[in-house]
């Protein structure tokens, strides 16, 4: 796999399907982000903390990219949405008081982010079931 080997080149006939699988998750993300990204970035930088400056976003875009790279290098998989929201948080709670950062706004992506995993389930039973029957 590409995650595992790094490799994601080869002739039609060695690559294994699950490159073409991997191929298609990548489209799926890109329409994602061009349809409701738009609404992730803006709810990330202006609804979670107000107190932001050039400092604050270098700051988190660090915090991000080397949590990132530091799971990556270990084997994790590992969301940036997820490591940048934490970042934006930290922030602005260390910018300010925990009064700085929107609460409620936290809780709201805290509650979806632990419902993305029993709805995706539920998604990838009922596909499954779907093309298991018709194939």
């Amino acid at each position: 796999m590409t995650y595992q080997t790094g490799y994601a080149f080869g002739s039609a006939e060695t690559r294994d399907d699950s490159q073409v699988l991997l191929a298609f998750g990548a489209v799926a993300m890109i329409v994602g982000f061009l349809t409701l990204g738009h609404r992730t970035i803006k709810l990330i930088a202006k609804e979670i903390t107000v107190d932001m400056s050039p400092i604050s976003g270098f700051a988190i875009e660090l915090g991000t990219a080397f949590t990132v790279l530091v799971c990556v290098k270990i084997g994790i998989p590992i969301s940036s949405t997820h490591c940048a929201v934490g970042a934006v948080v930290f922030v602005g709670m260390t910018k300010s008081t925990v009064e700085g950062v929107s609460l409620k706004t936290f809780r709201k992506i805290v509650i979806v982010w632990l419902l993305c995993f029993p709805v995706a389930a539920l998604i990838s039973l009922i596909v499954t079931m779907i093309l298991v029957r018709f194939a």
